[in-house]
């Protein structure tokens, strides 16, 4: 038909983009019947990744809240739940910080842009001549430095097919992660209703009564853990939009 509207392919990287944040309440304040809670998904990118055997964050976050005695029964749990056996559950800052950037840096790495620009500087002509001969690559500037030093900026050539310069990318891999991982919030967002004071991407604050629906809690991968220290509580949370807010926690005595 040639009246027919031509249909573009779909770009796969429109759909790769982070989480949702959102402010749904300026300002709210506890009760004596209304709690302020404010939890956090454990590992949100690894869990929707089914990451589920990676034990080095677990092992470097410590048991979170626990007595000695009780160490005991969360690794017994955490083996059930996950398979994985911990063999040494110690606080260990410096590690849980470089093992949760390995664990959210890995799927993102399929998606990976390829067509960084590169910065050379060269001190001969035959080097300034391969580079602009190059049929891998395509300069974009020279600038010389001095009466010595050329740079130069340039970016990969692809060659056809869809050829790329990283053979390793994969955009779905990075759209299904984000996909994921927006949904597995919605599903808190759904649950809780009007009571939900502010989201951000695996984080969600909200008002809660004895009885009502709360995100599964605990401190697994895809668990919603408490962002409160323990004892505390949360007495007042307000905030002025996306990634702007402030809240007041009151300390035992």
């Amino acid at each position: 038909d040639e009246g027919a509207p031509v249909q573009q392919p779909i770009r796969l990287e429109d759909a790769l983009f982070g989480g949702r944040t959102e402010a749904f309440v300026p300002h709210a304040e506890a009760t004596e019947t209304v709690e302020l809670r404010y939890r956090d998904v454990v590992s949100l990118y690894p869990t929707v990744n089914k990451f589920d055997k990676y034990p080095l964050k677990a092992e470097s976050s410590g048991s979170p809240g626990m007595a000695e005695d009780a160490k005991a029964a969360y690794m017994a749990s955490f083996f059930e739940r996950e398979g994985v056996r911990l063999e040494k559950v110690e606080e260990n800052p410096g590690l849980r910080f470089v093992a949760k950037i390995f664990l959210n840096s890995l799927w993102g790495k399929f998606c990976q842009r390829d067509d960084l620009t590169s910065t050379e500087i060269v001190d001969s002509y035959e080097a300034w001549l391969q580079r602009l001969t190059d049929p891998s690559i395509k300069v974009k500037s020279c600038e010389p430095i001095g009466e010595s030093f050329m740079m130069l900026e340039y970016k990969p050539r692809f060659g056809g097919a869809g050829e790329r310069a990283f053979k390793y990318a994969n955009v779905p891999i990075g759209v299904f992660t984000t996909s994921h991982a927006r949904l597995r919030l919605y599903e808190a967002l759904e649950g809780l209703g009007t009571r939900v004071i502010y989201a951000d991407t695996d984080s969600v604050v909200y008002r809660c009564s004895p009885g009502e629906y709360e995100p599964p809690g605990g401190s697994s991968l895809g668990q919603w853990t408490d962002e409160v220290p323990a004892g505390c509580r949360m007495v007042q949370f307000t905030t002025g939009g996306p990634k702007l807010y402030r809240y007041v926690v009151e300390k035992p005595d």
